[in-house]
């Protein structure tokens, strides 16, 4: 059954997603089931919900956009690879920087690139409010996107510094997803 969420969402929001982008997506839900059991790495038990929540809730708001290749993001505060695997796997021609403090994240997030050949992604295990400070990340960015990694005042603060002009800072919320332009 959990086979078939991916695909059924694609087709009800009419996303355009390659079969391979469909078995990634399903095969880092599993990755986060099975690694979840060693050590928590999302609050989230079920692999329904962790596909339900975590890959389609990260990607439901960026369907239909069109974006150019050569785009380049950051995810700050990354924790189990969420939203920046997703994303990294939805627009496979773009790149992605993942930012995430704990080690063992941090290591599950390397772990789940490789073994799904994610060569458009990077993982640094370093604090977002260090890696914005300078050279080579600040203004590096044209999206940065936060999720579960603070107030909205928290990651403004600590994600704005990576934005470059005309970017844009995403803050998934349970309420909604916000935009701030940079100027």
């Amino acid at each position: 059954m959990e086979q078939r969420m991916i695909k059924d969402w694609t087709f009800k929001k009419n996303a355009a997603l390659h079969p391979e982008q469909e078995e990634r997506l399903n095969l880092y839900a599993k990755m986060i089931f099975n690694t979840n059991k060693k050590y928590n790495l999302t609050g989230l038990k079920s692999l329904e919900s962790i596909i339900n929540t975590l890959i389609i809730g990260s990607l439901e708001p960026l369907v239909g956009w069109n974006v150019p290749r050569g785009t380049v993001f950051a995810d700050i505060g990354s924790g189990s690879g969420i939203p920046g695997i997703p994303i990294g796997i939805f627009f496979d021609g773009i790149k992605g920087v993942l930012f995430e403090s704990d080690k063992k994240k941090a290591d599950f997030i390397l772990y789940a690139i490789k073994e799904l050949g994610l060569s458009n992604l990077q993982v640094y295990s370093q604090r977002a409010e260090e890696m914005g400070k300078g050279v080579p990340f600040r203004e590096s960015f044209d999206w940065v996107f936060a999720r579960a990694f603070g107030s909205i005042y928290t990651v403004m603060e600590l994600g704005l510094p990576f934005i470059k002009a005309n970017g844009f800072l995403y803050i998934y919320s349970n309420l909604i997803l916000k935009n701030i332009k940079s100027f």
